[in-house]
C-alpha cells in the first residue's frame, strides 16, 4: 500500500559532484521513513531518457543524479536496483538503444544494478484506453522518479506528471496524444512513485523537447506530491498557465523549504500548423507498414525535421556525441569531462 504524501517541497543547489552526491544522500535521509524496511526490496529508478539526447542538452536526466542516487541507496543496504524508461515512440520504431547509447548500461554494470526497457518488457492494460503499462511501474515496491525539467511544444512544460509517459509501452505513448493535458494526468492516476527527485542541474529551455537549448540552473528539487511539485517548479521557471496543471486547480504551494528564487526560462514556439502534423492523426500513419519505406528515407526524416515536425532526425552511429561537444550551444558549460559521473 502507498503511503500517504504531503506538499512538501525541498530545494537543493549542488554545483560539483560531491554536492550532487551530499544533496541525494540528504534526501534520502530525510525521506528514510519512506524507505522499504526489507534491504531486498525490488527499487526502481524512472529516469527521462530523451533518445539520443546526452544530459548536457538539458534534454535527459542527469547521469550524476542517477549515480548519486545509486550509490545512497547502496550505503543503506538496497541492492535490488533497477533502471529503466521506454523512450519515446520514434526511438521505440527504429530499435534505438537508448540506454546503450546514453551509458546507463554502463551505470547498472559499475554499481551491479539492472536495467529494463519499459517498452519491450512484461505489461499489463490499463482503464486508460487499454493502454499497456510496464509491470514494474506498478509493482515495485519503491518507485523513484527522477525526471528532468524542459519545455514541450506540446505539453508545454514537462517534468515529474509527463515523466509518467515513458511507462507506456511502444506506441501506447500515443494514446495520451489524443487529449495530451487529459492523458498526462490521467495516467498519474495509476501510476504512483513513492519520491520524486527533480533533475534541475542542466535543463532545457525554448522549443524542447529535443530541440530547445541547455541552460544550467544547478538545482534539484524533490518532494512526495508530483502535482504540487510540477506546479511550483512550472511558476518558478516562469509557466504560469500550463494547460494540465490548470486543470488540477490547486491552491498555490506555499511550504517550500530552501528556495530562494525564480528562473526565468524560454517558451516553446507555437506554430498553429505544426502543432495539427503533431495529432496522432497525422503522426501514427508515420509507423504504417504502407508507409515505411516514405518515413524510413533519410530524405524524408531531414524535412520533418527541418520543419519542426519531428524534433529528432535519428542517427546510426555515435558520431553525435563529436557533434554535440563543439556545439555553440554549449559554449556556457566549460569543460565537459568535470561533468563525468563515473571518474
Amino acid at each position: 500500500m502507498r503511503r500517504l504524501i504531503n506538499n512538501q517541497i525541498i530545494e537543493f543547489g549542488p554545483r560539483t559532484m560531491s554536492e550532487i552526491e551530499e544533496s541525494i544522500d540528504n534526501i534520502l535521509s530525510y525521506f528514510s521513513y519512506l524507505l522499504p524496511v526489507k534491504k531486498t526490496a525490488s527499487i526502481f529508478l524512472k529516469p527521462n531518457l530523451n533518445n539520443d539526447m546526452i544530459a548536457l542538452t538539458g534534454g535527459t536526466t542527469d547521469l550524476r543524479i542517477i549515480v548519486a542516487v545509486i550509490k545512497a541507496l547502496k550505503k543503506r543496504g538496497y541492492n535490488n536496483i533497477t533502471i529503466g524508461d521506454g523512450s519515446n515512440s520514434g526511438a521505440y520504431y527504429n530499435k534505438i538503444d537508448v540506454m546503450q547509447r546514453l551509458k546507463i548500461k554502463d551505470i547498472a554494470d559499475k554499481f551491479n544494478a539492472k536495467t529494463i526497457d519499459l517498452n519491450r518488457c512484461p505489461s499489463r492494460t490499463i482503464d486508460f484506453k487499454k493502454t499497456h503499462v510496464a509491470n514494474i511501474c506498478l509493482d515495485a515496491e519503491f518507485f523513484i522518479n527522477l525526471p528532468t525539467i524542459k519545455t514541450h511544444t506540446e505539453a508545454e512544460f514537462s517534468c515529474a506528471l509527463k515523466n509518467m509517459v515513458g511507462c507506456l509501452q511502444g506506441l501506447n505513448k500515443r494514446n495520451v496524444h489524443w487529449n495530451l493535458a487529459e492523458g498526462i494526468l490521467a495516467i498519474n492516476d495509476y501510476i504512483k512513485p513513492d519520491l520524486h527527485i527533480v533533475d534541475g542541474l542542466i535543463v532545457m529551455e525554448g522549443n524542447g523537447p529535443s530541440q530547445g537549448t541547455p541552460k544550467r540552473l544547478d538545482r534539484i528539487w524533490v518532494g512526495t506530491n508530483p502535482y504540487v511539485l510540477d506546479m511550483t517548479i512550472a511558476k518558478l521557471v516562469g509557466f504560469d498557465n500550463v494547460t494540465y496543471l490548470k486543470k488540477l486547480n490547486l491552491p498555490e504551494q506555499k511550504e517550500i523549504m530552501g528556495i530562494k528564487q525564480r528562473y526565468e526560462l524560454k517558451k516553446p514556439k507555437h506554430h498553429p500548423v505544426i502543432n495539427i502534423l503533431l495529432k496522432n492523426y497525422f503522426v501514427l500513419p508515420r509507423y504504417w507498414l504502407i508507409f515505411k519505406h516514405i518515413f524510413d528515407s533519410k530524405l524524408v526524416g531531414k524535412l520533418l525535421v527541418a520543419f519542426g515536425i519531428r524534433q529528432d532526425d535519428f542517427l546510426d552511429k555515435d558520431a553525435f556525441i563529436k557533434e554535440i561537444y563543439s556545439d555553440k550551444k554549449f559554449k556556457n558549460l566549460k569543460v565537459f569531462e568535470k561533468y563525468c559521473p563515473l571518474k
